[in-house]
């Protein structure tokens, strides 16, 4: 305390001397300065108590109440001025409405004109249908069979069986008839031909035939002799359920043979020429001969084919009623569902697509402003692309929204938008394609409402709606995949995971797979089952941590 005082007194009784000595003074200055500072702030020797460490509180939920959770799909978006609009035909076919006219103020989003699109609504209407078969289909499955259902069923299978025990009894039959016909060709027919014919060495006695081809036409008659033998005594003894479709497929092949040798023999017919020996009447009786031999063989060979188309028809129908049986009394399978969550979900997909081409005969604004040209009459035919009608308004804005390929399914244009939390808009288009650069499509969103925006800034843009019942079809379906918050995802050096809180109140982390991002959410394909409690907001904890967890908020 001393120095400081004797400091005070140094600075009263020195400040003359500094006006006349200013550099001494400085000097001094900065000395007493220095001794000031060592005094006030070296001599502190309070130890500063360091701040009480709290534990993080928090929420832990089930992944599937996370994934339940529905909410609007909120991206960022880019406002742009627009000046005017020219709106163009996407189709070409003639003008069947007009719903505006020149001078007129219209809002985005509306409906200037429409060309005829009487096959796109009927194709909606089907592809409407289709959704709600696919969906009666899906509750039918689920609901299971009704009892008259399942008398219908096992009544269905068993008439299966009696056609299938009716078309084996036809195909023993037309076995048995394709023989009688084959060994009557031969037998009472073919062998005009020959003398000697039942004999090892049987003579053909067509004379157009050169030595070598009468060789080989006679020792083929004596192998369809034993396929004949060999056929009669099968039919002797009744065929086998197991061994009546090899004995069609034999026959099959015995017939084309004897076809072939028939064939022979008829060429060699039609190669004779008229003399003494042969007049016309007996070439034309010899032709009469053989046409007839072929003839039935063409017949035997119709009714083993008939037969063996029958018998695999009433194969399979016996199978798929006996299926179809079995799946009534004992219930859908979890494939069965599967399957018709898939048929829920394609009928949908073919339903939008039925909307998009629909939208392509609909003139629309994607702003609101005046129409200052409107080339368009009812009754006018429009080529695509053609100019239909221009609207101006200098003052109109415009967001533009770059969406990847797995968020765009989510939004349909004429859908309703929130700017900003409290802006109304429309989506007026959306791009097919993908910026082959980006990977991304273009959508643009019409502000429908009185807004304060700035050209060339960014707002939050949430396309309102539930989600769609195609994303939720897919979620039902598979158990593995699931949609999380991605405040509820660390990102660690071995890659993504969520936390849980174990016994002791610490954090384990268990990883996940990395999935597309739909708006604030993770799709993850796997790594996480719908009853585990994950905690919602990882932010400023880490794999480890001793935490409390918040019971109120659960």
């Amino acid at each position: 305390m001393k120095i400081l005082h004797t400091a005070r007194s140094l600075s009263k009784r020195e400040w003359l001397r500094i006006k006349r000595h200013p550099r001494k003074s400085i000097a001094v200055l900065v000395v007493v300065l220095l001794l000031l500072g060592f005094f006030i702030f070296g001599r502190n020797d309070e130890v500063v108590p360091t701040d009480e460490v709290r534990t993080p509180s928090v929420v832990v939920t089930s992944v599937g109440a996370l994934s339940a959770e529905s909410e609007p799909l909120v991206l960022l978006g880019e406002v742009r001025s627009v000046s005017q609009a020219e709106l163009r035909a996407q189709k070409s076919g003639e003008v069947t409405q007009v719903y505006a006219r020149p001078g007129q103020f219209v809002k985005a989003g509306a409906i200037l004109a429409e060309i005829s699109n009487q096959s796109e609504r009927a194709a909606v209407l089907s592809a409407q249908g289709m959704v709600a078969a696919a969906k009666a289909q899906l509750d039918k499955i689920n609901a299971g069979a009704r009892p008259e259902d399942k008398t219908s069923s096992v009544v269905q299978s068993q008439a299966a069986q009696v056609t299938l025990q009716t078309a084996k009894q036809s195909a023993r039959s037309a076995y048995s008839q394709a023989y009688t016909l084959a060994q009557d060709a031969v037998f009472a027919q073919a062998d005009d031909f020959f003398s000697n014919p039942y004999t090892v060495n049987p003579s053909f006695r067509i004379r157009s035939a050169s030595f070598d081809e009468r060789q080989i036409i006679e020792k083929e008659r004596v192998e369809i002799a034993k396929i004949l033998e060999s056929w009669k005594q099968k039919t002797a003894t009744s065929i086998s359920d197991d061994a009546l479709d090899a004995r069609l497929m034999e026959a099959e092949r015995d017939l084309e043979r004897i076809k072939t040798f028939l064939n022979s023999i008829s060429s060699y017919i039609s190669e004779q020429t008229i003399d003494a020996n042969l007049t016309s009447a007996t070439k034309s009786a010899q032709e009469a001969t053989v046409l007839g031999a072929r003839s039935n063989i063409s017949s035997a060979q119709n009714l083993v084919h008939g037969a063996r188309n029958g018998l695999t028809a009433a194969k399979s129908g016996s199978q798929v009623a006996s299926l179809s049986s079995d799946v009534v009394l004992s219930g859908a399978r979890s494939e069965d569902v599967a399957a018709a969550q898939a048929g829920v979900t394609q009928a949908q997909g073919a339903l939008a697509g039925a909307y998009a081409q629909l939208e392509n005969t609909l003139i629309r604004t994607p702003i609101s402003g005046t129409v200052s040209t409107l080339n368009a009459t009812r009754g006018d035919f429009l080529s695509s692309f053609d100019v239909v009608a221009v609207v101006a308004n200098e003052g109109a804005l415009e967001i533009e929204v770059f969406v990847s390929d797995s968020v765009r399914d989510r939004i349909v244009v004429g859908g309703p938008v929130l700017i900003d939390g409290k802006y109304q808009g429309m989506v007026t288009s959306i791009s097919p394609g993908l910026d082959p650069v980006t990977k991304k499509s273009r959508v643009t969103v019409g502000i429908t409402s009185d807004a304060t925006l700035t050209n060339g800034a960014f707002v939050e843009v949430a396309f309102q709606g539930n989600e769609p019942e195609t994303e939720k079809t897919t979620q039902q379906a598979t158990t593995t995949e699931f949609s999380i918050p991605i405040s509820a995802i660390k990102v660690l050096p071995r890659g993504f995971a969520v936390f849980t809180v174990k016994e002791d109140n610490t954090l384990e982390a268990h990883p996940i797979q990395e999935g597309p991002i739909l708006g604030s959410k993770m799709l993850v394909p796997e790594g996480l089952t719908a009853d585990i409690m994950i905690v919602n907001d990882v932010r400023g904890i880490s794999e480890g941590d001793a935490v409390v967890v918040n019971t109120e908020t659960q």
